[in-house]
Parts: structure tokens; sequence; C-alpha cells
């Protein structure tokens, strides 16, 4: 009989923390400015939310001898991907060009992306 080998499996997940505070502005631009420029790091209390973790996953299994067998399994739908601002303005190009092609300049699907486009250029 094969004796069963032990492994070891660390797991993660990112569970949403929201924090509220207040800014005074003149108007709502101003708001929305000043709100990006928070030192979140200022914040003294996030309050986690459990019920709505994502992005599980299994970080690593090893086997006895220490030996990484598997890692960055994923165990959700849910991925994180950061992209350069270069690589997200080409695409929202291309999507843009690609639905112009289909759709009218009014349609509801080429504003989104015009909008994107907007904010995507202005970070």
């Amino acid at each position: 009989m094969t004796r069963a080998k032990t492994y070891t499996v660390i797991y993660a997940e990112d569970v949403p923390h929201y924090a509220c505070g207040e800014i005074e502005a003149s108007g709502p631009r101003q708001a929305i400015a000043k709100a990006r420029n928070v030192d979140t790091d200022t914040f003294t209390a996030f309050d986690p939310d459990w019920s709505n973790a994502v992005c599980r996953r299994i970080v690593s299994i090893e086997d006895e001898r220490g030996n990484d067998i598997a890692h960055d399994l994923a165990l959700d739908n849910y991925r994180l991907v950061h992209l350069p601002d270069d690589e997200v303005i080409q695409a929202l190009i291309a999507a843009r060009n690609t639905a112009r092609g289909y759709l009218s300049s009014k349609h509801p699907v080429i504003i989104a992306i015009n909008s994107a486009l907007r904010k995507a250029r202005r970070t």
C-alpha cells in the first residue's frame, strides 16, 4: 500500500475594504478631483466586505520536500489584470474602430468607448 503524501497548499482571496470620508469642493468636478487625490494611507478604518471576496486562488502547492508542484490556480472566474495605460488606450481605439463598422457614432457602445478613452488619457 502506498503511503499518502502531505502537500502544503497556500490559498488567497481578495476582499474589498470600504472607507468613508468627506471632502469640501466647489462642485462635482472639483469633488471628483479631490477624491481621486486623497492619500488613502491616512484612512484609519477600512471595513472588510467578506461576502464579496474575489480572485480566489491557489497560490502554491508544495510537496513534503518543499518542491513547488503547482501555482497560480484560479478557483473562481475573477482575474486581476493590470495593463499599462498605453495598452489600455490602444485596446479601446481598436474596439472603437471595430464597433464603428457596425454602429453609428451615437450608439451607446461608441459613446461609452469614447468616454473610457477620455478617462484613460487623463490618467
